[in-house]
């Protein structure tokens, strides 16, 4: 491939990593190509295991497939395990006068081996793996080109693995907070108030329209808005949750509805209202009935209407929100 075409297709597949959404797919993609773009008549991608340390084969190309991914290495075993432990890419162009090669893999599968290449994969300077080409497809042995794109590959196949960690890490973590949520907001009790009133939660969970709940304060009508939402279409959204009581009248405005930058004193930037947040998903007015008659005129036109004006701003903005209050008030 001539520098213009490289450029392009390096661009191409670094698209693809944050494109792609299943990892393995990915990665067998980038060894494939890999092979491909280097003529190379067989190769392989092997992790390193965090708890044995050991580098096992994840993907291979080539005839022998299925055998080689039963096989595993040491550190420092053969050329591949010497890459991982020294973290220097490495070019064999005779694996027989070598004296670091291991056969071991080869003559088990009955895979004669001329040359081989070997990439670290690293996150953070730490080998997280190793790509290997063996072999030309041509019969000739591998060349100095072969591994400078063998690298660049070994670059893309580690950006793709540490951006899929990380995003796993990511989705444990939310996975874990929302069943800790989840558990911290579950409703107890099996009396036949409660179970009503989780029945009537049941009920009014697929409408879009405005709920009141009424109670005293303490009795948990938190708990069933929450339950409310988790039961509605919009489960996947924000539920955003509003203290009324707790705010005067003009910090709850600004709250709500947002503000534009200049609005007043200390407005030195736009700011995104709560409503616009929630848009989607869910708000909860918790102490609803603590509001001036202004405000609640002003939260009624947001209900009729599913739109608002920021403070200051002249552009009326649509949401999709579900809105649900509560009240401790007749």
């Amino acid at each position: 491939m001539n520098n213009d075409r490289n450029v392009e297709f390096f661009r191409g597949i670094a698209d693809l990593i944050n494109s792609v959404a299943d990892l393995d797919n990915l990665l067998n993609m980038l060894v494939v190509t890999a092979t491909r773009v280097t003529g190379a008549r067989a190769s392989s991608l092997l992790l390193v295991d965090k708890k044995t340390d050991n580098l096992y084969f994840h993907i291979a190309i080539g005839d022998k497939t299925e055998k080689i991914k039963q096989f595993a290495l040491k550190k420092g075993e053969g050329i591949a395990g010497w890459v991982a432990e020294h973290n220097k890419p490495l070019l064999v162009k005779d694996v027989n006068s070598d004296p670091r090669w291991s056969s071991k893999v080869s003559a088990s599968v009955g895979f004669e081996t001329k040359s081989i290449a070997c990439a670290p994969l690293r996150d953070a300077g730490e080998v997280i793996g190793v790509l290997e080409i063996i072999d030309r497809d041509d019969g000739e042995i591998l060349r100095e080109e072969d591994m400078e794109r063998l690298q660049a590959f070994s670059d893309l196949a580690a950006a793709a693995l540490v951006k899929a960690r990380s995003f796993n890490n990511v989705e444990k973590r939310k996975k874990e907070l929302q069943s800790e949520l989840a558990e911290k907001h579950r409703i107890i009790g099996d009396s036949p108030a409660i179970k009503k009133a989780i029945e009537d939660c049941r009920k009014v969970a697929c409408s879009k329209a405005t709920t009141l709940i009424t109670g005293d304060s303490g009795t948990g009508k938190e708990l069933f808005a929450r339950l409310i939402h988790e039961l509605s279409p919009r489960k996947d959204n924000s539920l955003i949750v509003v203290n009324c009581g707790a705010l005067p009248e003009t910090l709850l405005e600004r709250e709500l509805f947002g503000h534009e930058k200049g609005a007043f004193t200390d407005a030195d930037s736009q700011k995104i209202g709560l409503f616009e947040a929630a848009d989607g998903g869910t708000i909860f007015l918790d102490e609803i009935g603590e509001t001036t008659q202004a405000m609640q005129v002003k939260l009624l036109r947001v209900l009729q209407e599913e739109m608002f004006c920021r403070i200051g701003g002249q552009s009326a903005i649509k949401v999709d929100v579900r809105v649900i209050a509560a009240t401790n008030k007749n």
